[in-house]
């Protein structure tokens, strides 16, 4: 065999090799590929879900507060003037309003059962699943109370153990307490501490869809992830307080409209 042949037959092997190594190695490089694209397929998707919820979580907050806004302006307003007319007049007050229903929190699916691989994210929704339970229980435990007022009332004025004016001046001070309640504790505290945390989470969420997880990584976490390898680039001493600075003039931006549309 001369050199020609030789090199012939080598190059038949060559390409032989080339060929079977090509036709094993690029089917595992395309199923690797289709299963990373699916992973970010399904990623999104649940990053999307979730923002949804946030979106209807927060609309419904907002109708929260609405609906004790008018309550106090259109029922209890109106029923405190009732009782110092009454008052004036010397009949005791038996009248009433009754604090609307309201629906505190929306959410149809768990959203434990949406995973996002984001510890911030998660975080996130975790606090606001545990907020949203805390301020279902505030405003059950308000309406309570307000109901412990009218029915106590009633039964003091049935069994006028008081004149007709103290037993007024009680439960004018009963109501006064609720509304100053209502008005302080829920409608400027709570409401806005949990409707703050539910547009921080949106914010979130919606930084990450933009950002996606490899941008995001980088940037908070100063990783950066290579065909499966995690590689340190800096270090962070707290990330979720990067996100937070990030986050907070998206926040304050959005919580600012919210609260100028009460005022139209």
């Amino acid at each position: 065999m001369n050199f020609e042949e030789f090199l012939y037959h080598w190059q038949d092997l060559a390409g032989a090799l080339t060929g079977a190594f090509a036709g094993a190695v690029i089917p595992i490089i395309l199923y690797i590929s289709a299963k990373r694209f699916e992973k970010r397929k399904i990623r999104k998707e649940n990053l999307q879900k979730l923002e949804k919820l946030m979106v209807i979580n927060i609309n419904a907050t907002i109708e929260v507060k609405k609906e004790l806004i008018r309550f106090i302006n259109d029922k209890l307003n109106p029923l405190i003037d009732l009782v110092k007319r009454r008052n004036s007049e010397k009949v005791y007050s038996v009248d009433v309003a009754y604090v609307p229903l309201v629906y505190t929190s929306v959410t149809d699916v768990n959203i434990f059962d949406i995973p996002t691989e984001s510890n911030y994210v998660e975080n996130s929704i975790s606090e606001i699943y545990m907020m949203s339970k805390n301020f279902s229980l505030q405003i059950e435990d308000l309406r309570q109370q307000y109901n412990d007022v009218i029915q106590t009332n009633r039964i003091m004025a049935y069994s006028k153990l008081n004149p007709g004016e103290e037993h007024n001046r009680a439960y004018l001070e009963n109501l006064e307490n609720f509304k100053n309640t209502v008005q302080r504790e829920v409608i400027d505290n709570n409401v806005m501490i949990y409707l703050k945390k539910l547009i921080r989470a949106k914010k979130a969420i919606e930084l990450l869809i933009n950002l996606g997880y490899f941008k995001w990584n980088l940037k908070f976490g100063g990783i950066l992830y290579f065909f499966g390898l995690k590689i340190r680039l800096f270090k962070r001493d707290d990330p979720f307080s990067c996100i937070d600075k990030c986050l907070d003039p998206k926040v304050d931006i959005e919580l600012k409209k919210i609260e100028e549309s009460f005022l139209k």
